[in-house]
């Protein structure tokens, strides 16, 4: 694997309108860093919206289910992430849950809306994540 490239790892598994609302944020750095490799945790169902994706690199496809109830699906998305050897992590889903599974992966630098997260970006009443980490 290729350790010189930067690897970003971005953290939404919402519904399709929160996931649509997340390409800026990820088109934004594509083009600030056009080398990198880009990856996104999503839902399974909603995977394919970012298959013909040309910012994105990598799809880590979830079973939200079988994540909120299966300590097993839970450490198979940790092994998948550790595995990605991520450098940093931008969760815009600002969960508790999304915060952890990154800190469990050992993403060094985890950017949300967490007390786990490494950097914390405070969102705006109103505002959506994706606004918040164009900023």
């Amino acid at each position: 694997m290729e350790t010189s490239r930067l690897r970003l790892l971005f953290m939404r598994l919402g519904s399709m309108g929160d996931l649509i609302l997340t390409t800026p944020s990820v088109r934004a750095a594509r083009n600030a860093l056009p080398d990198a490799h880009i990856a996104i945790v999503t839902s399974a169902a909603l995977a394919p919206i970012y298959e013909s994706n040309p910012h994105v690199n990598e799809i880590v496809a979830v079973d939200r289910r079988r994540l909120d109830r299966s300590p097993s699906e839970i450490m198979r998305i940790v092994r998948t992430l550790r595995q990605g050897r991520y450098h940093v992590s931008v969760d815009l889903h600002g969960k508790v849950k999304t915060a952890l599974l990154t800190r469990a992966a050992r993403v060094p630098r985890r950017i949300g809306r967490s007390r786990f997260d490494t950097d914390r970006v405070d969102v705006r009443k109103g505002e959506h994540a994706s606004g918040a980490a164009l900023a």
